[in-house]
């Protein structure tokens, strides 16, 4: 690992998805921790490194807080608390109401701190990953799986140059 440290600088940089191709492409940064599908992979490599899973996320005092699982039909007329509309989240909430013929009530958009504030007042609900909740201390909100899941991988994101950097980190 010495040789490494000789070799590499680690910097953290945490930035909108859409800035990541550009920072890697620019050679700002070797490697990101990025959702799957939210990269164009055709020069990239990337190594799985944990999954998750969207739920639903919801006051306490929610009508739907007692199920033990949400049918996204069940959404229909709901409020919604969304990320920003070029978040990859946003966008896969826009394509499940497609999918399930409905035209969400958005009520706003914003970043995840703001959302919880917002969720935690009871102004609506939000899909949002579960492993993003972790990090924050959140006693007033629970989260639930949907009828119809849906995962998504998190992924260790590099150039094809870079591959060294990654075998040495996982070893």
């Amino acid at each position: 690992m010495n040789q490494l440290q000789d070799k590499y600088q680690l910097v953290i940089n945490e930035c909108e998805e859409f800035q990541i191709q550009d920072e890697i492409n620019q050679k700002n940064c070797d490697l990101a921790i990025v959702r799957e599908n939210s990269i164009d992979y055709k020069n990239y490599c990337s190594k799985v490194i944990a999954h998750d899973e969207l739920v639903v996320v919801m006051s306490k005092n929610h009508h739907l807080a007692n199920n033990k699982e949400i049918d996204f039909n069940d959404l229909q007329n709901e409020s919604f608390l969304c990320m920003p509309k070029h978040t990859y989240i946003y966008q896969l909430f826009n394509e499940l109401c497609l999918k399930y013929h409905f035209q969400p009530k958005i009520m706003m958009n914003a970043r995840i701190e703001s959302l919880i504030g917002s969720l935690q007042s009871n102004q609506g609900i939000s899909l949002l990953m579960k492993k993003s909740l972790l990090v924050f201390n959140h006693p007033n909100l629970i989260y639930k799986s949907l009828k119809q899941p849906v995962f998504s991988n998190i992924v260790l994101l590099y150039k094809k140059s870079h591959q060294e950097l990654i075998n040495s980190l996982i070893k």
